[in-house]
């Protein structure tokens, strides 16, 4: 788990307006990206999909282990 500046979280909490695009097996190209509910709790940042952990894009950020992240303007 990397762990992102405050000013970064803060920003994402006040955006929230935050995408996740898995990496192909390829890991040169990715998914579309997809819009992610977050939520900040005492400084932490949490994302959950609408179907959970059935969702395509969690599975494959699980599988993968990398992918890209837009938020508040900003790509991680």
């Amino acid at each position: 788990m990397n762990t992102w500046p405050e000013n970064v979280i803060e920003a994402i909490a006040a955006s929230d307006d935050l995408h996740i695009a898995v990496h192909h097996p390829d890991h040169t190209s990715t998914g579309t990206l997809t819009w992610i509910w977050s939520v900040v709790v005492s400084g932490q940042l949490y994302v959950r999909a609408w179907n959970g952990t059935r969702g395509r894009w969690y599975r494959s950020a699980l599988e993968q282990g990398t992918g890209i992240i837009t938020a508040a303007g900003e790509q991680f």
